[in-house]
Parts: structure tokens; sequence; C-alpha cells
């Protein structure tokens, strides 16, 4: 099989590229792999990049390591999905790393030995005008933020940790709710004025927000949480719930799993795909089951929701190369 590696150079305001140059040479020798390393020049290049490895017909197994944060590895599945023989991996070394917290023992993902003698999962995806997401689409108040949390990570003296905080505080100031409509399996949710809405397949964003906490990556069903806009001092109070996952009791929260979802908006309104921001008035969002082999660290597994225990649940956050 060969194995190639898809390093993003600004992902994680470029820091540590060296680090993980080293330590995938050290690990593909070991291993006595064959790799190839290719670094990105621009936005969409991974998957032009994924897409050229296909343009010879061949039937060998091709794995693709997303070096970088999640909007890298969307670019690599968006082309990998197209293909029965690509297994898709994800090294996070960018700034939010959110869709490796759906797995138990995440710090696996940044162990280059565990990561090539990895497993592989069948992992659904939602389907989204011609294009993939594999793990969270957000409107409103969570895509302003991560519309700005993509200006604020680029300042080198805020903290990552921290980016996500503070584009939060800054749109939190700016336009506060969006008319829209929801209809989640042929069921209308009422044109309302809406703080927020998530859809998606993983259960955190924005560097650890446990938006969806029941989502699960193989289940066959879109997780979607909405929520109807409340003053900004209400949202002040239960912001705290929201980011651990336990905002499902809240009386403007609706929660449900579907398998479609159709929205509308008078007005061109932002929409985050994996962090990555498009304007779009009418969409729909449908979830395609099993459709990318995703390759799981070895010691590493699918975290399911189970009744009682998804808010008790602490992800770790910290990654740091590690030795086997």
């Amino acid at each position: 099989m060969q194995h190639y590696f898809i390093i993003n150079p600004v992902a994680g305001k470029s820091k540590g590229k060296d680090s993980l140059l080293t330590a995938i040479n050290s690990a593909a020798i070991s291993e006595d792999i064959s790799y190839k390393i290719y670094e990105t020049t621009s936005r969409g290049d991974a998957t032009r990049f994924v897409m050229s490895k296909f343009e010879a017909i061949t039937e060998e197994p091709l794995r693709f390591y997303a070096c970088g944060g999640d909007g890298t590895l969307n670019e690599v599945i968006n082309a990998a999905v197209r293909f029965p023989n690509a297994q898709v991996a994800v090294i996070p070394v960018g700034t939010g790393n959110d869709f490796v917290k759906n797995f138990s023992n995440p710090k696996f993902f940044m162990n280059l030995k565990r990561q090539i003698r990895g497993d592989i999962l069948k992992i659904d995806l939602l389907s989204f005008n011609g294009k993939y997401c594999v793990n969270v689409m957000n409107v409103g108040l969570d895509c302003s933020v991560a519309e700005k949390m993509s200006q604020i990570k680029r300042n080198p003296l805020v903290p990552s940790k921290m980016a996500y905080i503070f584009a939060l505080i800054s749109a939190f100031f700016g336009k506060y709710g969006s008319r829209f409509k929801v209809t989640l399996d042929d069921e209308p949710i009422a044109e309302n004025e809406y703080l927020l809405a998530a859809f998606g397949k993983g259960s955190y964003y924005g560097g650890g927000f446990k938006s969806l906490p029941c989502a699960v990556a193989d289940d066959g069903y879109i997780d979607a949480c909405i929520a109807k806009k409340i003053s900004r001092l209400a949202f002040i109070k239960c912001v705290g719930k929201y980011k651990k996952g336990e905002h499902l009791d809240l009386s403007f929260i609706t929660y449900k799993k579907c398998k479609k979802i159709h929205f509308e908006s008078d007005e061109p309104i932002g929409v985050s795909v994996d962090g990555e921001i498009v304007q779009e008035t009418n969409f729909d969002i449908e979830v395609v089951p099993r459709a990318l082999s995703f390759s799981m660290p070895e010691g590493c597994s699918l975290m399911a929701f189970h009744e009682g225990e998804a808010n008790s649940s602490k992800a770790q956050t910290d990654y740091n190369y590690q030795e086997v």
C-alpha cells in the first residue's frame, strides 16, 4: 500500500512542521512502508492532489494522511470518497482538531507508528451541494464565530485554545439572530428567529464545543441541533452547558436525529462546513452511510453515545508526538 502524507504548511499557525516531518520519516522507515510527503500550496490543493493519484487505473489501496486541521481533512475526503480503494487518516496539527475527539485515545492520532498500523472503519458523510462534510456544519452565530476565528487564529499572540473564545466574544456583539426555516425528514420546524443551528456526524467543533453530544460517525443519521434566539444575558448563562454538551434539556433547543435536512433563508446566510465558510439561501443535506474508509490509529475506537454518559465524558485536547 502506498502512503501519502499531505501537509498543510499553514495549519496550526505553521508551528511544528519540522518535527512533523521528522516524525513521519522516522515512523515510515521503522514500519518499512512506501510513502511520499506533499505540502499543499493553496486552498483546494489537497483535493486536487488526491484526485491526481487516481488518474491511472489501479486497485492498489492508497492511504492519505490529512496533516492539518478539520479543513484539511475536508479537502482530502472530498476527493477520496470517490474512489473505493482510497483510505483517509488525519494527523491533527491544526487549530481546532475536533474530529479526532470522537474517538477514544485521541492522542494516538499523533503517534505516527500507530497511524501506519491503523484499522479501517467505514464512516458516514454528509452530502451538501455536491460536496461532502465529515464533521459539523454550522449556521448563524456558530458560523459567525468560525469566520472570525479564521482571522483571529492567524494572530501569533493568540493561543490556539483561546481562538474560539475570542471569536465567540467578537461575534456575540455583532449580528445576533437569523430568520430561517428548517425541515427535518419532511417535518418542518416553524420559521422563526434562531440563534444557531448545527448539523453533523461529529460531536465537537470550535476547539471542543460539544454541540452534537449524541452524534455517532457510523450510525446512518444526521444530528441536528437548532437554538431559538434568546437574550444575550440568557445565552451567557447557558453557554457553559452548550460547551459541555449538556444543553439538550434547555427549552429553546430542538435536537433530533434525521436522514435529510432542507434549509431555507430569505437572504444569503453563512454556512460553515468543517470550518470553511460558504454563503447559501436554500440547501439540502443528506447522510451518505458508510461512504468513507477512515483509518483509525492502532488502539483507538469510535466513541458511541450512551444515554446518561455523553455529558460526563471529557475529550483530551492536548497533542504531542508519541513514541510507542
